[in-house]
């Protein structure tokens, strides 16, 4: 879920949620790695990015609402993936 900042007309007491939007977001999958395949055997993790770019802050991204082929993150830290001084977000999967 990305948070827009958008909380309209929400009364205490009632079980309002406001519309999730899509957004389109940059990822990276094995970032660094080539080629980027996932061997669903391993039995390791694959690291995904979400990359900061000009259009999109990862820092309205709510980490624990991420999942990637339906799969919940193991953990996930904000470093600089891409090399271009803006912190991203990286998550481990379960593969």
């Amino acid at each position: 879920q990305v948070d827009t900042g958008t909380f309209i007309n929400y009364q205490f007491g009632t079980d309002y949620r406001p519309p999730l939007t899509a957004v389109k977001i940059d990822i990276d999958v094995k970032p660094g790695g080539n080629p980027e395949s996932i061997n669903l055997a391993s039995k390791g993790v694959v690291p995904v990015a979400i990359l900061t770019t000009d259009s999109f802050d990862v820092d309205k991204v709510k980490p624990a609402t991420v999942s990637f082929a339906g799969a919940t993150s193991v953990r996930w830290t904000k470093e600089d993936v891409d090399g271009d001084g803006d912190l991203d977000l990286l998550f481990h999967f379960n593969t």
